[in-house]
């Protein structure tokens, strides 16, 4: 995940902001599902 975020900030520094939009909704879906997944185990 770690290179996601410096994909991320690599995007923004060249100001490349479609991509990085898209990165930060990539980064967004892949921690939400984790969490989801942490909650759903505590539920369990």
């Amino acid at each position: 995940m770690s290179a996601l975020w410096g994909k991320l900030a690599s995007e923004i520094l060249m100001q490349n902001w479609d991509i990085a939009l898209e990165e930060l909704n990539r980064l967004k879906d892949i921690i939400d599902s984790k969490l989801l997944l942490g909650c759903s185990q505590i539920l369990v």
